[in-house]
């Protein structure tokens, strides 16, 4: 028998290919992810003769985000900050490729056999939140994502 295991987020990256030829970069210092979600729409229509039907469209856009520590300094949280203002006037460079990477497992077996699973989507970005300062805390955004594409899932 096939049994369901918890597996820990610990470990979860993500990961944006800007499309400049860099290939993808780690956002480092992540805080958090919210994964995307997946839905497709609904389509009723009526039937007079038995009431409401439907038909299962298209998968919908969705929204996700991720939380990082913000530093100014940093290369690659610069390169988000600079592809968001530029994006605004160069289409070419409005889409990006983002891989959410977590630990997986192959269910049932042990630990040892951990592997990796992928779910690559492109995405543009949408909204750089900074966060509340306190005196005890630290510079810290949202990175809002609006996914575009299917995502291609791959455990390896």
């Amino acid at each position: 028998m096939i049994y369901a295991v918890k597996v820990p987020a610990c470990g979860s990256i993500i990961q944006i290919d800007f499309g400049d030829g860099a290939g993808f970069v780690v956002m480092g210092l992540t805080d958090s992810i919210l994964p995307t979600p997946q839905t497709k729409s609904v389509n009723e229509t009526p039937d007079l003769d038995c009431g409401m039907s439907g038909d299962v469209g298209s998968e919908q856009l969705s929204q996700n985000s991720f939380t990082q520590y913000w530093d100014q300094q940093d290369t690659d949280h610069n390169r988000v900050d600079v592809n968001f203002v530029a994006s605004k006037t160069d289409f070419s460079k409005r889409d990006v490729t983002v891989q959410e990477v977590s630990p997986s497992y192959t269910t049932g077996a042990p630990a040892s056999t951990a592997k990796v699973a992928t779910r690559e989507y492109t995405a543009q970005i949408v909204s750089l939140t900074p966060e509340a300062l306190t005196p005890q805390g630290y510079y810290k955004r949202e990175v809002g994502l609006l996914r575009k594409s299917e995502i291609t899932k791959t455990i390896a």
